[in-house]
């Protein structure tokens, strides 16, 4: 039902769009981001491709600059998340498709779920050893993509993701022993 001042009410032919979006607080436990990233993982993967396939120049600085600024981020001792974010959305935004971006954005930060990898408890080897294996996922990402190689990039955005998937049980596992 709409409604239209001094007109009245009207049925609509075609109902509001539906809001859909993933919040930080959607996130409280492990399940909830694991679920998240079968999500991305079925966006991401196909987008990484078309980024491949796709991307400009420009669009590679940028992912450049944004993985340049997570790892300045973490080494500074930051969580990273919203360089994390913003490489991602780089990628998303190289495939010239606007509704990728615009789908993520709905998502915001929630979609980099760094509250739980706990970067604020682990000794400085143990971050550097993070941020290598991070950077180094990344790196293969930006390199498939910059190659133009389609399905080298869409195995290493899913390796990626896949990786974070495991990490993310094992945290589960851990959780429920303790």
């Amino acid at each position: 039902i709409t409604t239209r001042q001094g007109l009245g009410a009207f049925v609509a032919k075609d109902p509001m769009p539906k809001i859909f979006s993933v919040l930080p607080d959607d996130l409280e436990s492990i399940d909830e981001v694991l679920r998240v990233l079968e999500l991305r993982m079925g966006i991401e993967v196909e987008a990484t491709g078309l980024a491949a396939e796709r991307r400009s120049e420009a669009a590679l600085a940028q992912m450049g600059a944004k993985l340049d600024a997570l790892e300045t981020a973490v080494r500074a001792g930051g969580s990273g998340s919203e360089e994390d974010f913003g490489f991602h959305r780089a990628i998303l935004a190289a495939t010239q498709n606007p509704n990728f971006t615009r789908l993520f954005d709905t998502f915001g930060s929630a979609m980099i779920p760094r509250q739980w990898t706990r970067l604020d408890r682990m000794t400085e080897a143990e971050r550097e050893k993070y941020l290598d294996r991070m950077q180094r996922e990344h790196r293969a990402i930006l390199g498939a993509i910059e190659a133009r190689d389609v399905n080298a990039a869409r195995r290493a955005m899913r390796s990626h993701l896949t990786k974070s998937y495991a990490r993310f049980e094992d945290l589960r596992d851990k959780a429920v022993h303790d």
